[in-house]
């Protein structure tokens, strides 16, 4: 990604362009011109499917984004109506609004955002189809808005906030639409691309006028995490933005919060699954917040059983893992090392979590506690959280052992992976 030209347009994003085109006029603002200085199309053209090939063909002068308008996109109207249906109907904000956090405040900040052209591209096209993507940013601007609140950021950094949480994945727009299938299973090759979205999301806004710096720089940081295990460039909590820490909070909070069993409950424990994975200022607020909650339900025995065996399959896993990097690697080079290290640090980390929750190594999962209690709930979190990133590290171990020269070396990270998977 580091070699991304954002005067070449991407296929991907073209092609949601001319969606977006079968429903709304977008047109060329100015002339368009290639790198040489030939026009291409004129200003005030419809673009339309016939354009895509001379599109294509051709590096710009200047990035296309910018240089298209498009008639009756997101407004900041509908702006403000989708942001009053997200209060209305994601019950976990109330809870975390407090002290000077009200729904009044965030939509005060809200109705001061202003589009350029580009950014209200994006947010047309994320509005297009099912409209969820728009939802999912509008959620995160507002939930983005109240942690900012609740830390007394500047007016400035809660605008920044704002726009960055309603553009935060705007690099998906670039990549296959294919990999963004919500049940799709993704091999390590696929996962590849869609964990570039949000280095692409912020080189797009870096190249678009009018877009502060600030705010690429927290779009670019919304998946890495402080521990340094987050993507796509494994930053540490000294080098992640203000912004870019509420922003990686905001991906997790919105993930959880319009789920209807229990979500503030559920983000509490997400939160502290791991420690040092959040700022701690942030999993503070959210641990304050989710006091007062009710008590989480029954659970019934038949998904009781399920969390029970989800619990079950971890364990062996995990050890099968560890068991195995304590193994002597064929072939030591300073690659292998320093991948077999990171592995054996993520997978004690990961263990070490689990330990903490009381669930591993448990030989009464079956009791009628756990099926009555809280218990139940932090099962359910906890393994979700705790299998993700055994299938996130099994993708990571076998995109950069790709780059190992030796095949015993290959053949020691693909048991490995065997192991996690």
């Amino acid at each position: 990604m580091e070699s991304f030209d954002p005067n070449i347009v991407n296929t991907h994003y073209l092609q949601n362009v001319m969606g977006l085109a079968k429903t709304h006029g977008v047109i060329a603002s100015e002339d368009i011109f290639d790198a040489k200085g030939i026009k291409l199309i004129a200003k005030g053209t419809l673009v339309n499917e016939s354009l895509q090939e001379r599109l294509i063909r051709f590096k710009l002068n200047k990035p296309l984004e910018g240089s298209l308008d498009v008639e009756g996109g997101i407004s900041s109207q509908k702006l403000m109506e989708q942001a009053q249906i997200v209060l209305d109907e994601v019950t976990p904000l109330s809870m975390l609004m407090k002290s000077g956090a009200s729904g009044k405040a965030v939509l005060a900040i809200l109705k001061e955002i202003r589009f350029n052209k580009a950014s209200t591209l994006l947010l047309s096209m994320e509005q297009g189809g099912t409209g969820t993507g728009f939802r999912h940013a509008v959620l995160a601007a507002v939930t983005g808005i109240t942690l900012g609140l609740r830390l007394d950021l500047d007016s400035a950094a809660l605008h920044n906030l704002a726009l960055a949480g309603l553009l935060h994945d705007a690099g998906e727009l670039y990549i296959n639409p294919e990999f963004r299938n919500p049940g799709r299973q993704l091999a390590p090759e696929e996962w590849k691309h869609i964990a570039a979205h949000p280095r692409i999301g912020q080189l797009v806004t870096e190249s678009t006028p009018g877009i502060p710096r600030a705010v690429s720089i927290a779009i670019g940081e919304h998946h890495e995490r402080p521990n340094g295990f987050g993507y796509p460039r494994q930053l540490t909590a000294n080098t992640i933005s203000k912004l870019g820490k509420i922003l990686l909070m905001t991906e997790l909070l919105c993930g959880i919060f319009p789920k209807t069993d229990q979500p503030m409950e559920r983000s509490c424990l997400a939160v502290k699954v791991i420690p040092g994975e959040y700022p701690p200022d942030l999993v503070s607020l959210i641990t304050s917040s989710a006091q007062g909650a009710p008590s989480p339900a029954l659970v019934d025995a038949v998904r009781h059983q399920e969390l029970v065996e989800r619990v079950k399959r971890i364990e062996p896993r995990m050890e099968a893992a560890i068991a195995h990097i304590e193994t002597t690697m064929p072939g030591n080079t300073g690659a292998a090392d320093a991948l077999i290290g990171q592995t054996r640090e993520r997978l004690l980390m990961l263990r070490r979590a689990m330990y903490s929750t009381g669930l591993y190594g448990c030989k009464d999962l079956q009791s009628h506690e756990t099926q009555t209690s809280g218990i139940a709930l932090e099962m359910d979190t906890v393994t979700y959280e705790i299998e993700w990133r055994l299938r996130e590290l099994s993708r990571q171990i076998t995109l950069s052992m790709s780059s190992l020269a030796k095949d015993d070396q290959r053949e020691y990270f693909k048991t490995l992976v065997a192991c996690l998977v």
